[in-house]
């Protein structure tokens, strides 16, 4: 038998990292997006996803091992899963978002003579992105307002787990 806490503290560590590998994600694309180096951003672009998979797959074993356990253990893995959905989300919106600011950012920067790089005249071509860029805003909202009521529910999950001593056959 194996004790579930454990599993659920390693859980909280690698979300942890998780939240950590975001904020470092989005500071090294404001960099970029000063810098324009695309090869520095490439390779962090490369980092990053070497992390996310790490942590996917160390949290893919928790989520399995919780598989094998009481009913708890059970909701327990099926709030993770939950949470592994909306993360996935999560990236992809944010890659998205990333994809939108750049773009925002190239078409608006002036070209060698003081020009704006847009080709539109009436500015439809920003105002399109702006308005892309607003719709994912929203829905990434939401994704992050998922996985955080899906953390308070595992964190419930886990007090009252703590209150008995449930365990993983």
């Amino acid at each position: 038998m194996m004790d579930v806490r454990p599993l659920l503290t390693k859980f909280r560590v690698l979300q942890e990292q998780r939240a950590e590998t975001y904020a470092k994600f989005s500071s090294l694309f404001r960099e970029f997006l000063q810098s324009r180096s695309e090869a520095v951003f490439q390779t962090v672009c490369a980092d990053v996803t070497t992390i996310f998979t790490r942590i996917n797959d160390e949290i893919r074993q928790i989520e399995s091992a919780l598989r094998g356990g009481s009913s708890e253990a059970q909701r327990a893995a099926d709030v993770i899963r939950d949470i592994q959905t909306n993360e996935r989300d999560n990236l992809h919106t944010t890659v998205q978002i990333q994809l939108i600011r750049r773009q925002l950012a190239f078409e608006c920067e002036p070209d060698s003579h003081g020009h704006d790089n847009d080709d539109h005249s009436d500015g439809s071509r920003l105002d399109e992105l702006t308005d892309v860029l607003h719709a994912l805003l929203a829905s990434h909202g939401k994704i992050i307002t998922s996985i955080n009521d899906s953390l308070d529910e595992l964190r419930y999950l886990t007090s009252d787990m703590e209150e008995g001593s449930v365990t993983v056959m």
